[in-house]
């Protein structure tokens, strides 16, 4: 498995390959940085950046490319070969890929310690089970069937284990809330939601 790069990317890399060898072990430190800890890393961008002569913009753009580099390395659990390759396929300078490659050879552990702390953590639907109720009579309405349904919602989680839920509600109410979540399972399949979706994929 080999990581993809952007023509965005190519050019951020080729902005960093431009910098003085000395400061890219600076800038991939704290690109990991940024991703395994709070640090704001802002000021820092902006100080290099006139030191270096170069847009600060650019530059921030630069270590973003360098954080998604690393964290999508981990997230795919490629080697530091499989890594050095895809920067190499995808025409970066001889002398960055060494740099990253090894910079994610010293994190590899921490970035994917990282990875796992900041994984989906909400439970998770398991089963769901349901019965119908009527309320057929009573003093003061007669004649008159008013339906609900009682629903048992099994989840689990990693920290809680498994949990029941119940939930009772009408008819009207439920059918509000099957339309509710028949559109937001339409909305997924919107070329919107598609491109957000690898967007992200591509991120972590």
């Amino acid at each position: 498995m080999l990581l993809l790069l952007s023509e965005t990317d190519r050019s951020n890399m080729t902005l960093v390959s431009r910098l003085p060898e000395a400061v890219v072990p600076d800038l991939l430190n704290a690109a990991v940085a940024a991703l395994t800890t709070d640090k704001q890393t802002g000021k820092m961008v902006k100080s290099a950046a006139a030191k270096l002569e170069v847009d600060a913009d650019r530059l921030q753009d630069a270590m973003n490319t360098l954080s998604s580099c690393l964290i999508s390395a981990a997230r795919k659990q490629l080697s530091p070969d499989d890594l050095s390759t895809s920067l190499t396929s995808a025409a970066v300078s001889e002398s960055l890929p060494a740099a990253i490659t090894a910079c994610y050879s010293e994190t590899r552990s921490l970035l994917q310690d990282t990875i796992s702390h900041t994984a989906h953590t909400e439970p998770q639907y398991k089963t769901l089970e349901w019965r119908l109720e009527c309320r057929t009579n009573s003093r003061a309405l007669r004649n008159t069937v008013q339906p609900s349904v009682l629903t048992k919602w099994t989840t689990s989680s990693a920290k809680s284990g498994e949990k029941a839920r119940y939930l009772n509600c009408d008819i009207n109410t439920l059918s509000h809330i099957t339309e509710t979540l028949q559109q937001a399972q339409s909305e997924l399949q919107s070329f919107h939601s598609r491109r957000v979706q690898r967007s992200l994929n591509k991120i972590w």
